[in-house]
């Protein structure tokens, strides 16, 4: 008996994933950023579970979005794109540096964000900086020449697109801390907005996206109805463009 059409993997171009250890690197940061968080609350959870504004809270948060899921998703963007888009990603031996920098960043950023350490957040913003610009300027010109243009890759598209924004809203806020001259901003819109970028956009729209491709793959079950896709897209660029101008 013949597979379902669901679990058909026609249109992939697996020959063109990356090198295992591009992805693997990043995915190996995960437990790390874990190990730490769970470290922090050891030394004073009910202090950081007391308010979200709270220096350990900030930090666990940051760990968790940047060294556990964020480093998960970009070794995944490096492994997906170039297999369900049909581009790889150009110049992939800045992938390590990516890393480096992301690595770095993350840990340089959560010290800052408990100690109020003015240096150490600097660096760590700096870093996570050099670290999305040598990230999203390779993935941008892989999702512009990709010749498969179907639901997924759009759902990819917007989620790049609100990591980018995300990561304004993020350099805004280094540099209110650090006392440098911003914008008078309303520092709690920026803030549900930031973290609306991150867990409807940047996660949810690029989790959504990428299931739309593995889960008819993996489970035999039939794709969404193209119309609840297109809905779906829909959502998730409101988001992008109503949360910043909210």
């Amino acid at each position: 008996m013949s597979a379902p059409a669901a679990f058909s993997v026609e249109g992939l171009r697996t020959e063109q994933a990356p090198p295992l250890s591009i992805p693997a690197s990043f995915v190996l940061v995960a437990p790390l950023a874990m190990l730490v968080t769970g470290l922090l609350l050891a030394w004073d959870g009910p202090a950081a579970m007391s308010t979200r504004y709270h220096p350990l809270a900030f930090a666990a948060a940051h760990l968790g979005a940047l060294g556990f899921l964020g480093a998960v998703m970009l070794g995944a963007l490096y492994q997906m794109i170039p297999v369900v888009a049909g581009a790889p990603v150009p110049w992939p031996r800045l992938a390590h540096l990516v890393h480096v920098a992301w690595t770095l960043g993350t840990g340089a950023l959560a010290l800052g964000l408990v100690t109020g350490h003015a240096g150490a957040l600097a660096f760590g913003a700096s870093s996570l900086g050099v670290a999305l610009v040598l990230f999203l300027g390779p993935i941008a010109v892989a999702l512009a020449r990709a010749p498969t243009r179907d639901d997924t890759v759009l759902g990819i598209a917007l989620a790049v697109a609100g990591l980018g924004s995300l990561a304004c809203f993020g350099a805004l806020f280094a540099c209110v801390r650090l006392g440098l001259p911003v914008p008078r901003v309303d520092l709690q819109a920026g803030l549900a907005a930031h973290a609306a970028l991150g867990a409807l956009v940047w996660v949810g729209g690029l989790v959504t996206a990428v299931s739309w491709q593995v889960v008819p793959m993996f489970y035999l079950a039939d794709p969404p109805p193209r119309a609840a896709r297109r809905a779906m897209l829909a959502a998730v660029a409101l988001a992008l463009l109503g949360a910043p101008a909210a």
